[in-house]
């Protein structure tokens, strides 16, 4: 038996973008996968690596040929027209001396079997590399002169190691024919870091290719480039009594810009301190990819943290000066900026929005401020504020995005009307009001602390879903270009952890009435059927990532439509522990089955005469123990019940539920529900039929799968 062998491919170009590079690691390990199964060759294990100059495969556990195959193909019948027997001859190469006559049930056929003689895997490589590359789906690429190839950048050249030998051939970037077709060659030669040591070397394998690419200064592990990243900057915070403050999505994007990551300290002028410490690292952040500082007590501090894909021969003064120049003219801009924006307050700023139009089918920004001030008042007392206060900060809610720092970093909306807010004297409470109204982003942001904050956020995503979905306009499968799904998550996740109750249909209806032109959008009651539809797949599918059963979810929702989602989750939850053992001892799930049990006994006799709907149950037709037993605790469970629901107890609820199975299991035990007396038969279906009903208050267990 041969021994496994390995293969390394590298791909290398000019620099990838960061923002592609995890991507295009994911992408070239799947397109290799399926190329290799296509032909039928497994292998042990791949790995894939990226540089901001190189893609990089390793695959491990590979034979060094392709198996024989045999295939066996159907063809025509025997008594076929000839043209028919002729074609499949053709397609399969073969003469019909070469084909079998097999008879089958449907008749007589001919069938070919086909051999392939499996392929040494160094002849197979060239085409699946090629393959790879023409088929790569870059997010953005770019064209080769004069033809339809395309990379994300300019393709230099290639490695193929397989087994330790090179595999050596050309991709052709273009269709033509001729001298002046682009060809990128692959081989075993790669090449080291573009400045540090640019020079190329042979490669033997992975191991000696990833040990020479260290010594030639290429960390070709993105992992170990973040972690280089990172220690450095903890070592240079700390010889000035600081502390490296982590940005996860920052030190992703650096360490797709550098090789050879080599970190530096520079310095803040004092005099831009003053600025909201927002300001200083949204600027350092978003311009010129650095990391910031912080003291012991969690303050900015003055400094900064380059990180370079070089060395210099002096410690790199030259950088740190050159970076702390730049760094003085973007905040110097900033400072300006700062200045004029206080200049004037507010409200005239908040003027300024009916230049900016929100949607042009929806209006400008000044007209959604308009529909947020009505929303604000006619609500406020559902939150328990004065609506006096509300509609002051929904006025100047959106000010700030006329203002030149949030032009420039549009980052920082929301930061800056609280900056400026404060900064006039208004009222503290609407200043953090105007910060917190753009949280939740996400199921994991924190939430608005303030009740003035979370009213905000809630009708300001409600005016946006009520707006489009009034004009038409939709998520459709991928798409969602106005962020509606965040929305809606962002409703959600302030509604169900608001003890209020607040009753969204009442919302919904009040958010529309605050369109002035509501005449020509689609009718309201259409659109609040749509929306809360809406509302609710996304509720399910958020509930569902907490872990929360997707039939359990719908069993509360049909019995608790009406509940605030803060009562309904509790429902949920109450229903679920219920059903599976955790409050309930086991009895929730045995309850169930009876239910069962008691709901396609009522199926049936509904389809037969549906009698026993039109009555309650007679007592005095109550003959055996079992059924005189049954009803009576459910005439004193059903109260409670009703009680426990109405005041939201569900787990005391599920635990009156509970009582019922020693009746139930006796019922099922002792009476014959289609008994001979007709009168008899209709009573007890009439007592089954208040079991499902009474259980039908907590949910619909109808709802509940097999699962559970």
């Amino acid at each position: 038996m041969s021994k496994a062998k390995e293969l390394l491919v590298e791909l290398f170009s000019e620099e990838i973008p960061a923002r592609m590079q995890a991507g295009a690691m994911e992408n070239l390990k799947t397109l290799f996968s399926e190329k290799m199964s296509k032909r039928g060759i497994d292998f042990a294990c791949a790995n894939t690596y990226v540089t901001p100059r190189r893609l990089v495969l390793h695959v491990q556990g590979l034979p060094e040929r392709q198996e024989d195959a045999q295939e066996e193909r159907r063809g025509p019948r025997t008594d076929a027209p000839q043209s028919a027997i002729d074609g499949f001859l053709v397609s399969t190469g073969l003469t019909l001396k070469d084909c079998e006559r097999r008879e089958t049930p449907k008749g007589a056929f001919y069938f070919a079997i086909l051999k392939r003689k499996g392929q040494p895997l160094r002849e197979i490589l060239p085409e699946i590399v090629r393959e790879i590359v023409y088929e790569f789906p870059w997010p953005k690429s770019m064209r080769w002169a004069g033809s339809r190839r395309t990379w994300v950048r300019p393709l230099h050249s290639g490695v193929c190691v397989f087994d330790g030998h090179a595999v050596s051939f050309d991709v052709r970037m273009g269709e033509e024919t001729g001298h002046n077709v682009p060809c990128v060659p692959f081989g075993n030669l790669s090449y080291g870091h573009r400045f540090l040591n640019p020079d190329p070397f042979r490669v033997e394998d992975f191991a000696h290719y990833s040990r020479e690419l260290h010594t030639r200064y290429v960390m070709i592990d993105r992992e170990e480039r973040k972690k280089a990243i990172v220690a450095q900057g903890q070592k240079l915070a700390e010889e000035v009594g600081c502390q490296w403050r982590h940005d996860s999505g920052l030190l992703e994007e650096v360490a797709g810009l550098v090789e050879w990551p080599v970190s530096y300290r520079g310095s803040i002028d004092p005099s831009f301190m003053m600025l909201p410490p927002e300001v200083l690292i949204t600027s350092m952040r978003v311009h010129q990819r650095y990391f910031t500082l912080e003291t012991p007590e969690g303050k900015l501090a003055p400094y900064f943290i380059i990180v370079a894909n070089t060395m210099t021969r002096n410690k790199g003064q030259d950088i740190v000066i050159g970076n702390e120049r730049v760094l003085k003219a973007r905040l110097s801009d900033a400072t300006f900026f700062y200045e004029q924006d206080r200049k004037i307050p507010l409200i005239q700023h908040a003027r300024k929005l009916q230049n900016i139009v929100f949607h042009e089918r929806l209006g400008t920004m000044a007209e959604k401020t308009d529909r947020l001030k009505k929303a604000a008042r006619t609500l406020a007392p559902k939150f328990g504020l004065n609506p006096d206060v509300c509609v002051q900060a929904a006025e100047i809610l959106k000010a700030d995005l006329t203002t030149e720092m949030v032009g420039e970093f549009p980052e920082l909306q929301g930061i800056m009307g609280r900056y400026y807010a404060l900064a006039e004297g208004l009222n503290p409470e609407i200043a953090q009001a105007i910060a917190e109204h753009y949280s939740p982003k996400g199921s994991q942001d924190q939430l608005p602390i303030s009740a003035l904050g979370r009213l905000l956020a809630l009708i300001d995503r409600l005016d946006a879903l009520v707006g489009f979905f009034a004009v038409n306009i939709k998520p459709t499968g991928s798409k969602d270009p106005y962020a509606l799904r965040r929305a809606a998550l962002g409703i959600i996740c302030l509604l169900e952890e608001e003890q209020a109750d607040f009753n969204l249909d009442e919302a919904i209806y009040s958010i529309y009435a605050t369109f002035t032109n509501s005449s020509e959008y689609k009718p309201v009651a259409l659109l609040h059927f749509q929306l809360k539809e809406f509302l609710g797949e996304r509720l399910k599918v958020y509930w569902r990532e907490q872990g929360m059963s997707h039939d359990v979810i719908s069993a509360a929702f049909e019995t608790g439509c009406a509940d605030s989602l803060h009562v309904l989750k509790r429902r949920c939850q109450a229903l679920q522990d219920f059903l599976k053992g955790s409050s309930s001892n086991g009895v929730g799930a045995l309850l169930l089955s009876a239910y069962r049990r008691a709901s396609n006994i009522l199926r049936i006799e509904e389809r037969k005469d549906n009698l026993f709907h039109e009555g309650e149950v007679d007592i005095n037709l109550l003959e055996e123990p079992a059924e005189k037993r049954l009803f009576k605790t459910l005439q004193e469970i059903t109260p409670l019940i009703q009680k426990d629901c109405a005041a939201h107890r569900f787990t005391s609820a599920m635990n009156q539920l509970a009582t019922l199975k020693p009746a139930v299991d006796a019922y099922f035990k002792d009476v014959i529900v289609n008994a001979d007396i007709p009168e008899v038969r209709i009573n007890r279906l009439r007592t089954l039929s208040l079991f499902r009903s009474t259980m039908e208050k907590i949910a619909d267990f109808s709802k509940i799968e097999d699962t559970l």
